[in-house]
């Protein structure tokens, strides 16, 4: 809004439309979309037709949206909260609500099985059998693993990686297996060929609802 007000209060819009070109030209190098350099200029001109009170606001911030950890190598991070987010972005960017309406009294499985991720299951604790157990246990639960292996590093906490961003399938696992959320890694890659991984660490091992 600083940067909007500040646009229009002095006719600044007019000048950087002007100098478009040579500034998408300086900064395209930074700059990731499919928005084509015509289609920003005309979405910019629509500036000053809307008014404040039809523009939306939301701000990112703890505890709803984010929350303060620790990442596996001791840093103190800043840990998205996606289900949260993802709520906020269709309230603000859509005119209904949530994209989809008919999830919102969703149960945290029903939400886990519309996002249809798949999951792969290593075992990172030297325990025989307990990624094959494991897959039992979370396909009775009805988690989609597709395949089970050995981790190369042991681990003594069970670890989760997401690469294709599913939100609801990581809450739905953390709750299940007792996961810290600080044992959460995003490592977007549309070319993974698993959605989720999850190693299981030692605690898993040692402590678990398996039959």
């Amino acid at each position: 809004m600083a940067v909007r007000n500040r646009l229009l209060a002095h006719d600044m819009l007019f000048s950087l439309i002007g100098k478009a070109s040579a500034l998408y030209e300086e900064l395209s190098s930074g700059i990731n979309t499919n928005i084509s350099l015509d289609q920003a200029v005309k979405l910019a001109w629509l500036l000053p037709q809307i008014s404040e009170e039809n523009i939306k606001i939301g701000v990112i911030g703890p505890p709803d949206y984010v929350a303060f950890g620790k990442s596996p190598d001791g840093m103190d991070v800043v840990k998205p909260r996606p289900q949260n987010l993802r709520l906020l972005r269709d309230e603000i960017f859509t005119t209904i609500g949530i994209t989809n309406p008919e999830m919102a009294n969703a149960t945290s499985e029903e939400m886990m099985l519309a996002e249809s991720a798949s999951v792969s299951i290593l075992n990172g604790a030297s325990t025989p059998g307990l990624a094959t157990r494991t897959q039992d246990f979370l396909d009775i639960e009805g988690v989609t693993v597709i395949g089970t292996g050995d981790s190369p590093d042991q681990q003594s906490s069970t670890l989760i990686i997401d690469y294709t961003g599913n939100p609801y399938t990581l809450k739905y696992l953390v709750d299940l297996m007792g996961i810290s959320e600080n044992k959460i890694l995003h490592r977007f890659d549309p070319a993974s060929e698993v959605d989720v991984v999850v190693i299981l660490g030692y605690d898993w091992a040692n402590n678990n609802p398996m039959p």
